[in-house]
Order: C-alpha cells, then sequence, then structure tokens
C-alpha cells in the first residue's frame, strides 16, 4: 500500500514528523477533545497503512498500542490534562516507549494526582524515556509518593513538577526502588511554596549509576533531609551535578542526604540551605566543588 504523500501519513513521512518509523518504532499521537485543533488533529493522524490507530485521547490508550522495545513514540499534545486517583492510575509498562509533551510553561502537558494520598504513576518497564511532562502533586494533601520507577533506563527529561503549595505539599515526587538502575533526571524541576510537608523531592532506594543533573529544585523539604534522599539500601555510582538546590524550611541544614555506604560524585552544585556549612551527607562518596548559602542575603562559600 502507498501513502498519499498530499495527507495523512504519507503527509508525515515527507514532512519527516513520523521520525520514529526511520528506527522502525510507531509514532502516536494524544489529545484530548478540548483541544482545539481536535478535530484536525484526528483528521490528520488516520489509521496508518496496516490498519493501526495512532490518534488516542489518552496516554494509556495509546500505550495498549504500543509495542515493547519497537522504538514507539507518543506525542502529547498541548493543553492535555489528565488526573490520577489511585495506585498505578497511570502505568506505563512498555519498554522502550518514549513519551513526548508538546507545548511550553502552563501549556504542556500535566498530570495531577487527586483523592488518594496513594494515587501513583509507574513506570515499571525498562528503557522508557519522559520529556516535557508536567506533574501536579499538590491535588491533595500527603501524597505519598507521585512517580515511582522501579525499572533500569528509565530518563525523566525537561519535566516540571509542583510538589507543595498551601493546600496541598506532596511527601515524595519521585521515588525509586534498586530496580532503577541508570536512571537519569536531567534538566527537571521541582518546585514548591514553603508550606512544610514535603520530605524529599526525590527519593532514592538503591540502584546503580543514578544520575541527577542540571535540575532546579525550590522547596521546604525537612530539615536534615533537602530535596534528594537516598535512603534504606546503599547505592552505587551515583552522580548528583550542576543542580540548584533551595531549602525553604528555616532550619535546614542539608540540600541532600545520602545512605553511608553509597558511592559517587556530588559536584558543582549550588545550595542555599537555612544554617550550617555541610549541605550535603555523602560519607562514602566523593563532593567538591559545591557552593553553599547558609542564609538569604548572604554570599555563598565552597564546599
Amino acid at each position: 500500500m502507498l501513502y498519499n504523500l498530499n495527507s495523512g501519513w504519507g503527509s508525515l513521512m515527507a514532512e519527516g514528523i513520523a521520525e520514529s518509523a526511520v528506527a522502525g518504532g510507531k509514532v502516536f499521537v494524544v489529545a484530548s477533545s478540548s483541544h482545539p485543533q481536535f478535530q484536525a488533529l484526528k483528521e490528520l493522524f488516520i489509521p496508518d497503512p496496516e490498519g493501526l490507530t495512532r490518534f488516542y485521547t489518552t496516554i494509556t490508550a495509546a500505550l495498549g498500542a504500543c509495542v515493547a522495545n519497537r522504538g514507539d513514540i507518543i506525542y502529547v499534545a498541548e493543553g492535555y490534562t489528565e488526573t490520577e486517583s489511585a495506585a498505578a492510575g497511570l502505568a506505563i509498562g512498555v519498554a522502550g516507549v518514549t513519551i513526548i509533551g508538546l507545548g511550553n510553561g502552563t501549556l504542556r502537558p500535566t498530570i495531577s494526582f487527586s483523592t488518594s494520598t496513594a494515587a501513583t504513576v509507574t513506570i515499571t518497564a525498562a528503557n522508557v524515556t519522559l520529556k516535557n511532562i508536567g506533574f501536579d502533586f499538590t491535588g491533595i494533601d500527603a501524597l505519598a509518593s507521585g512517580v515511582v520507577i522501579s525499572a533500569a533506563n528509565v530518563s525523566l527529561v525537561n519535566c516540571y513538577a509542583i510538589t507543595a503549595n498551601a493546600s496541598g505539599q506532596a511527601v515524595l515526587g519521585v521515588l525509586t526502588t534498586a530496580a532503577a538502575n541508570n536512571l537519569l533526571i536531567d534538566g527537571c524541576q521541582f518546585v514548591g511554596s514553603s508550606d512544610a510537608g514535603t520530605t524529599a523531592a526525590v527519593r532514592i532506594v538503591g540502584g546503580d549509576s543514578i544520575t541527577i543533573r542540571n535540575c532546579y529544585f525550590l522547596g521546604a523539604y525537612t530539615s536534615g533531609v533537602g530535596a534528594i534522599q537516598g535512603l534504606t539500601t546503599d547505592s552505587t555510582n551515583l552522580t548528583i551535578t550542576n543542580n540548584t538546590i533551595v531549602n525553604l524550611t528555616a532550619s535546614a541544614t542539608k540540600a541532600a542526604v545520602f545512605t553511608s555506604g553509597s558511592t559517587g560524585i556530588v559536584a558543582k552544585n549550588i545550595c542555599g540551605i537555612g544554617s550550617g556549612a555541610a549541605p550535603f551527607t555523602f560519607a562514602a562518596g566523593w563532593w567538591a566543588g559545591n557552593w553553599s548559602a547558609a542564609a538569604v542575603g548572604t554570599n555563598g562559600t565552597l564546599v
């Protein structure tokens, strides 16, 4: 069957938009019915020559059409929203899938949470990437952990998360298990108000070669914990670099803490804490080239 080069998938292929087809994967598009171009998108992304539907109104439905390790890509249209109200409300369990949000600022796709403090997005398959997706963890107070990662080679890239406001503070934004080897969190923002209630933005429980870089953390984290917390199980070969971490808790002494046997390096981070000159607890790892200020209006020092 030939593609029509003037419409549908033929047009997209001609324009180079259906990029994953070159590598053998499929491209899927998700848009809510409230999108201003919903009908036009639906008519453009018609079933492909193999008869496979490519246009969906939910991420879950699009995931159902993906095949593990084929290199499938899901594009989520600007303005898309969905709310999770139960554990694994959004379950990403197809290996090798990339989910890319379109739009900037408040127009990027946003996943919110409500009803149950156990509501989660789960990533249980390896080699999954999320790009430019927004998360709002404040829809219910004391959300236990918004995103739970229990697979290897997962990437969160250029995502944005609201961890706390006056009415809702998530206990954790992202939680890993020991299976989350080679996790990459890159260029993400975790932003919360000065309202107490968030223990940490990211909690790491074991895992090897986890990297958190180029991220911005702002929130009233637990004073002796900070934005990034290693807990229970030692992690190996951590790389925590080029992040900005501000702990808004007045008595805060920490920007990040790790278990006693965790290894790796913490370097080139800029920290704001309430007091003290030791923003990191990392007894078995290296930390160097970090700057920290212990009070507002003061010059930071190399720690």
